[in-house]
């Protein structure tokens, strides 16, 4: 029996073509053009990540996280963003 290798990781512009073939079939059933548009803006939104996970080099799921403050602040003038180094999250 052969060990299958899992990976997680950072979706990209490379993983648009995979994952449109995810959700453009039932059950998800959305249209390409929307998963390219949307994935495309999620990508680049300080405030969205989206993961692929892969078995054996193909693209199996996705998760999607975004960044919201848990009580609205009315005097934060800036969005919430990801950090974008480690330092920074420090």
């Amino acid at each position: 029996m052969s060990r299958r290798r899992f990976i997680a990781g950072r979706a990209n512009e490379d993983d648009v073509p995979a994952v449109r073939l995810l959700l453009t079939e039932p059950p998800c059933d959305v249209s390409a053009m929307n998963v390219e548009r949307k994935l495309g803006a999620l990508i680049g939104s300080p405030s969205d990540r989206v993961f692929v996970a892969e078995v054996d080099g193909s693209v199996v799921g996705l998760l999607g996280v975004h960044v919201a403050p848990l009580l609205p602040a009315r005097e934060r003038r800036e969005p919430v963003r990801f950090p974008s180094s480690p330092e920074e999250a420090a």
